[in-house]
């Protein structure tokens, strides 16, 4: 299981993909609970919301995994899939996504 993310648009009549941003693995779902703001409850927390105003927790939860990367590898899953690089790169990712189309919504499936 992954988390899967993309960026839409309400058109008025649907919602439309602007941007897939990709997916990263549920096992690292430790690590986003973490460095996300408590009330996001992980990654799933930013679903529904518009892209342009979860850059400021975005840009918290990278600073917070960079300076912190010994915390962070400790939780790495055993089963090797997914790891502390991986899940910082998910993130940065996102963040960079959000900059790009601050209009849009984020999708999380």
């Amino acid at each position: 299981m992954s988390y899967d993310i993309g960026l839409y648009i309400n058109t008025g009549i649907e919602e439309t993909e602007v941007m897939d941003i990709g997916n990263y693995t549920y096992n690292c779902s430790g690590m986003f609970r973490k460095a996300l703001p408590a009330e996001y409850g992980g990654i799933n927390g930013l679903s529904g919301k518009v892209a342009g105003d979860e850059i400021p927790a975005l840009r918290i939860a990278v600073r917070d995994m960079e300076e912190q990367p010994e915390v962070y590898s400790a939780m790495n899953p055993p089963n090797g899939w997914g790891n502390y690089e991986g899940a910082l790169q998910f993130l940065k990712d996102i963040l960079a996504a959000c900059k790009t189309h601050p209009a849009t919504i984020i999708r999380v499936h």
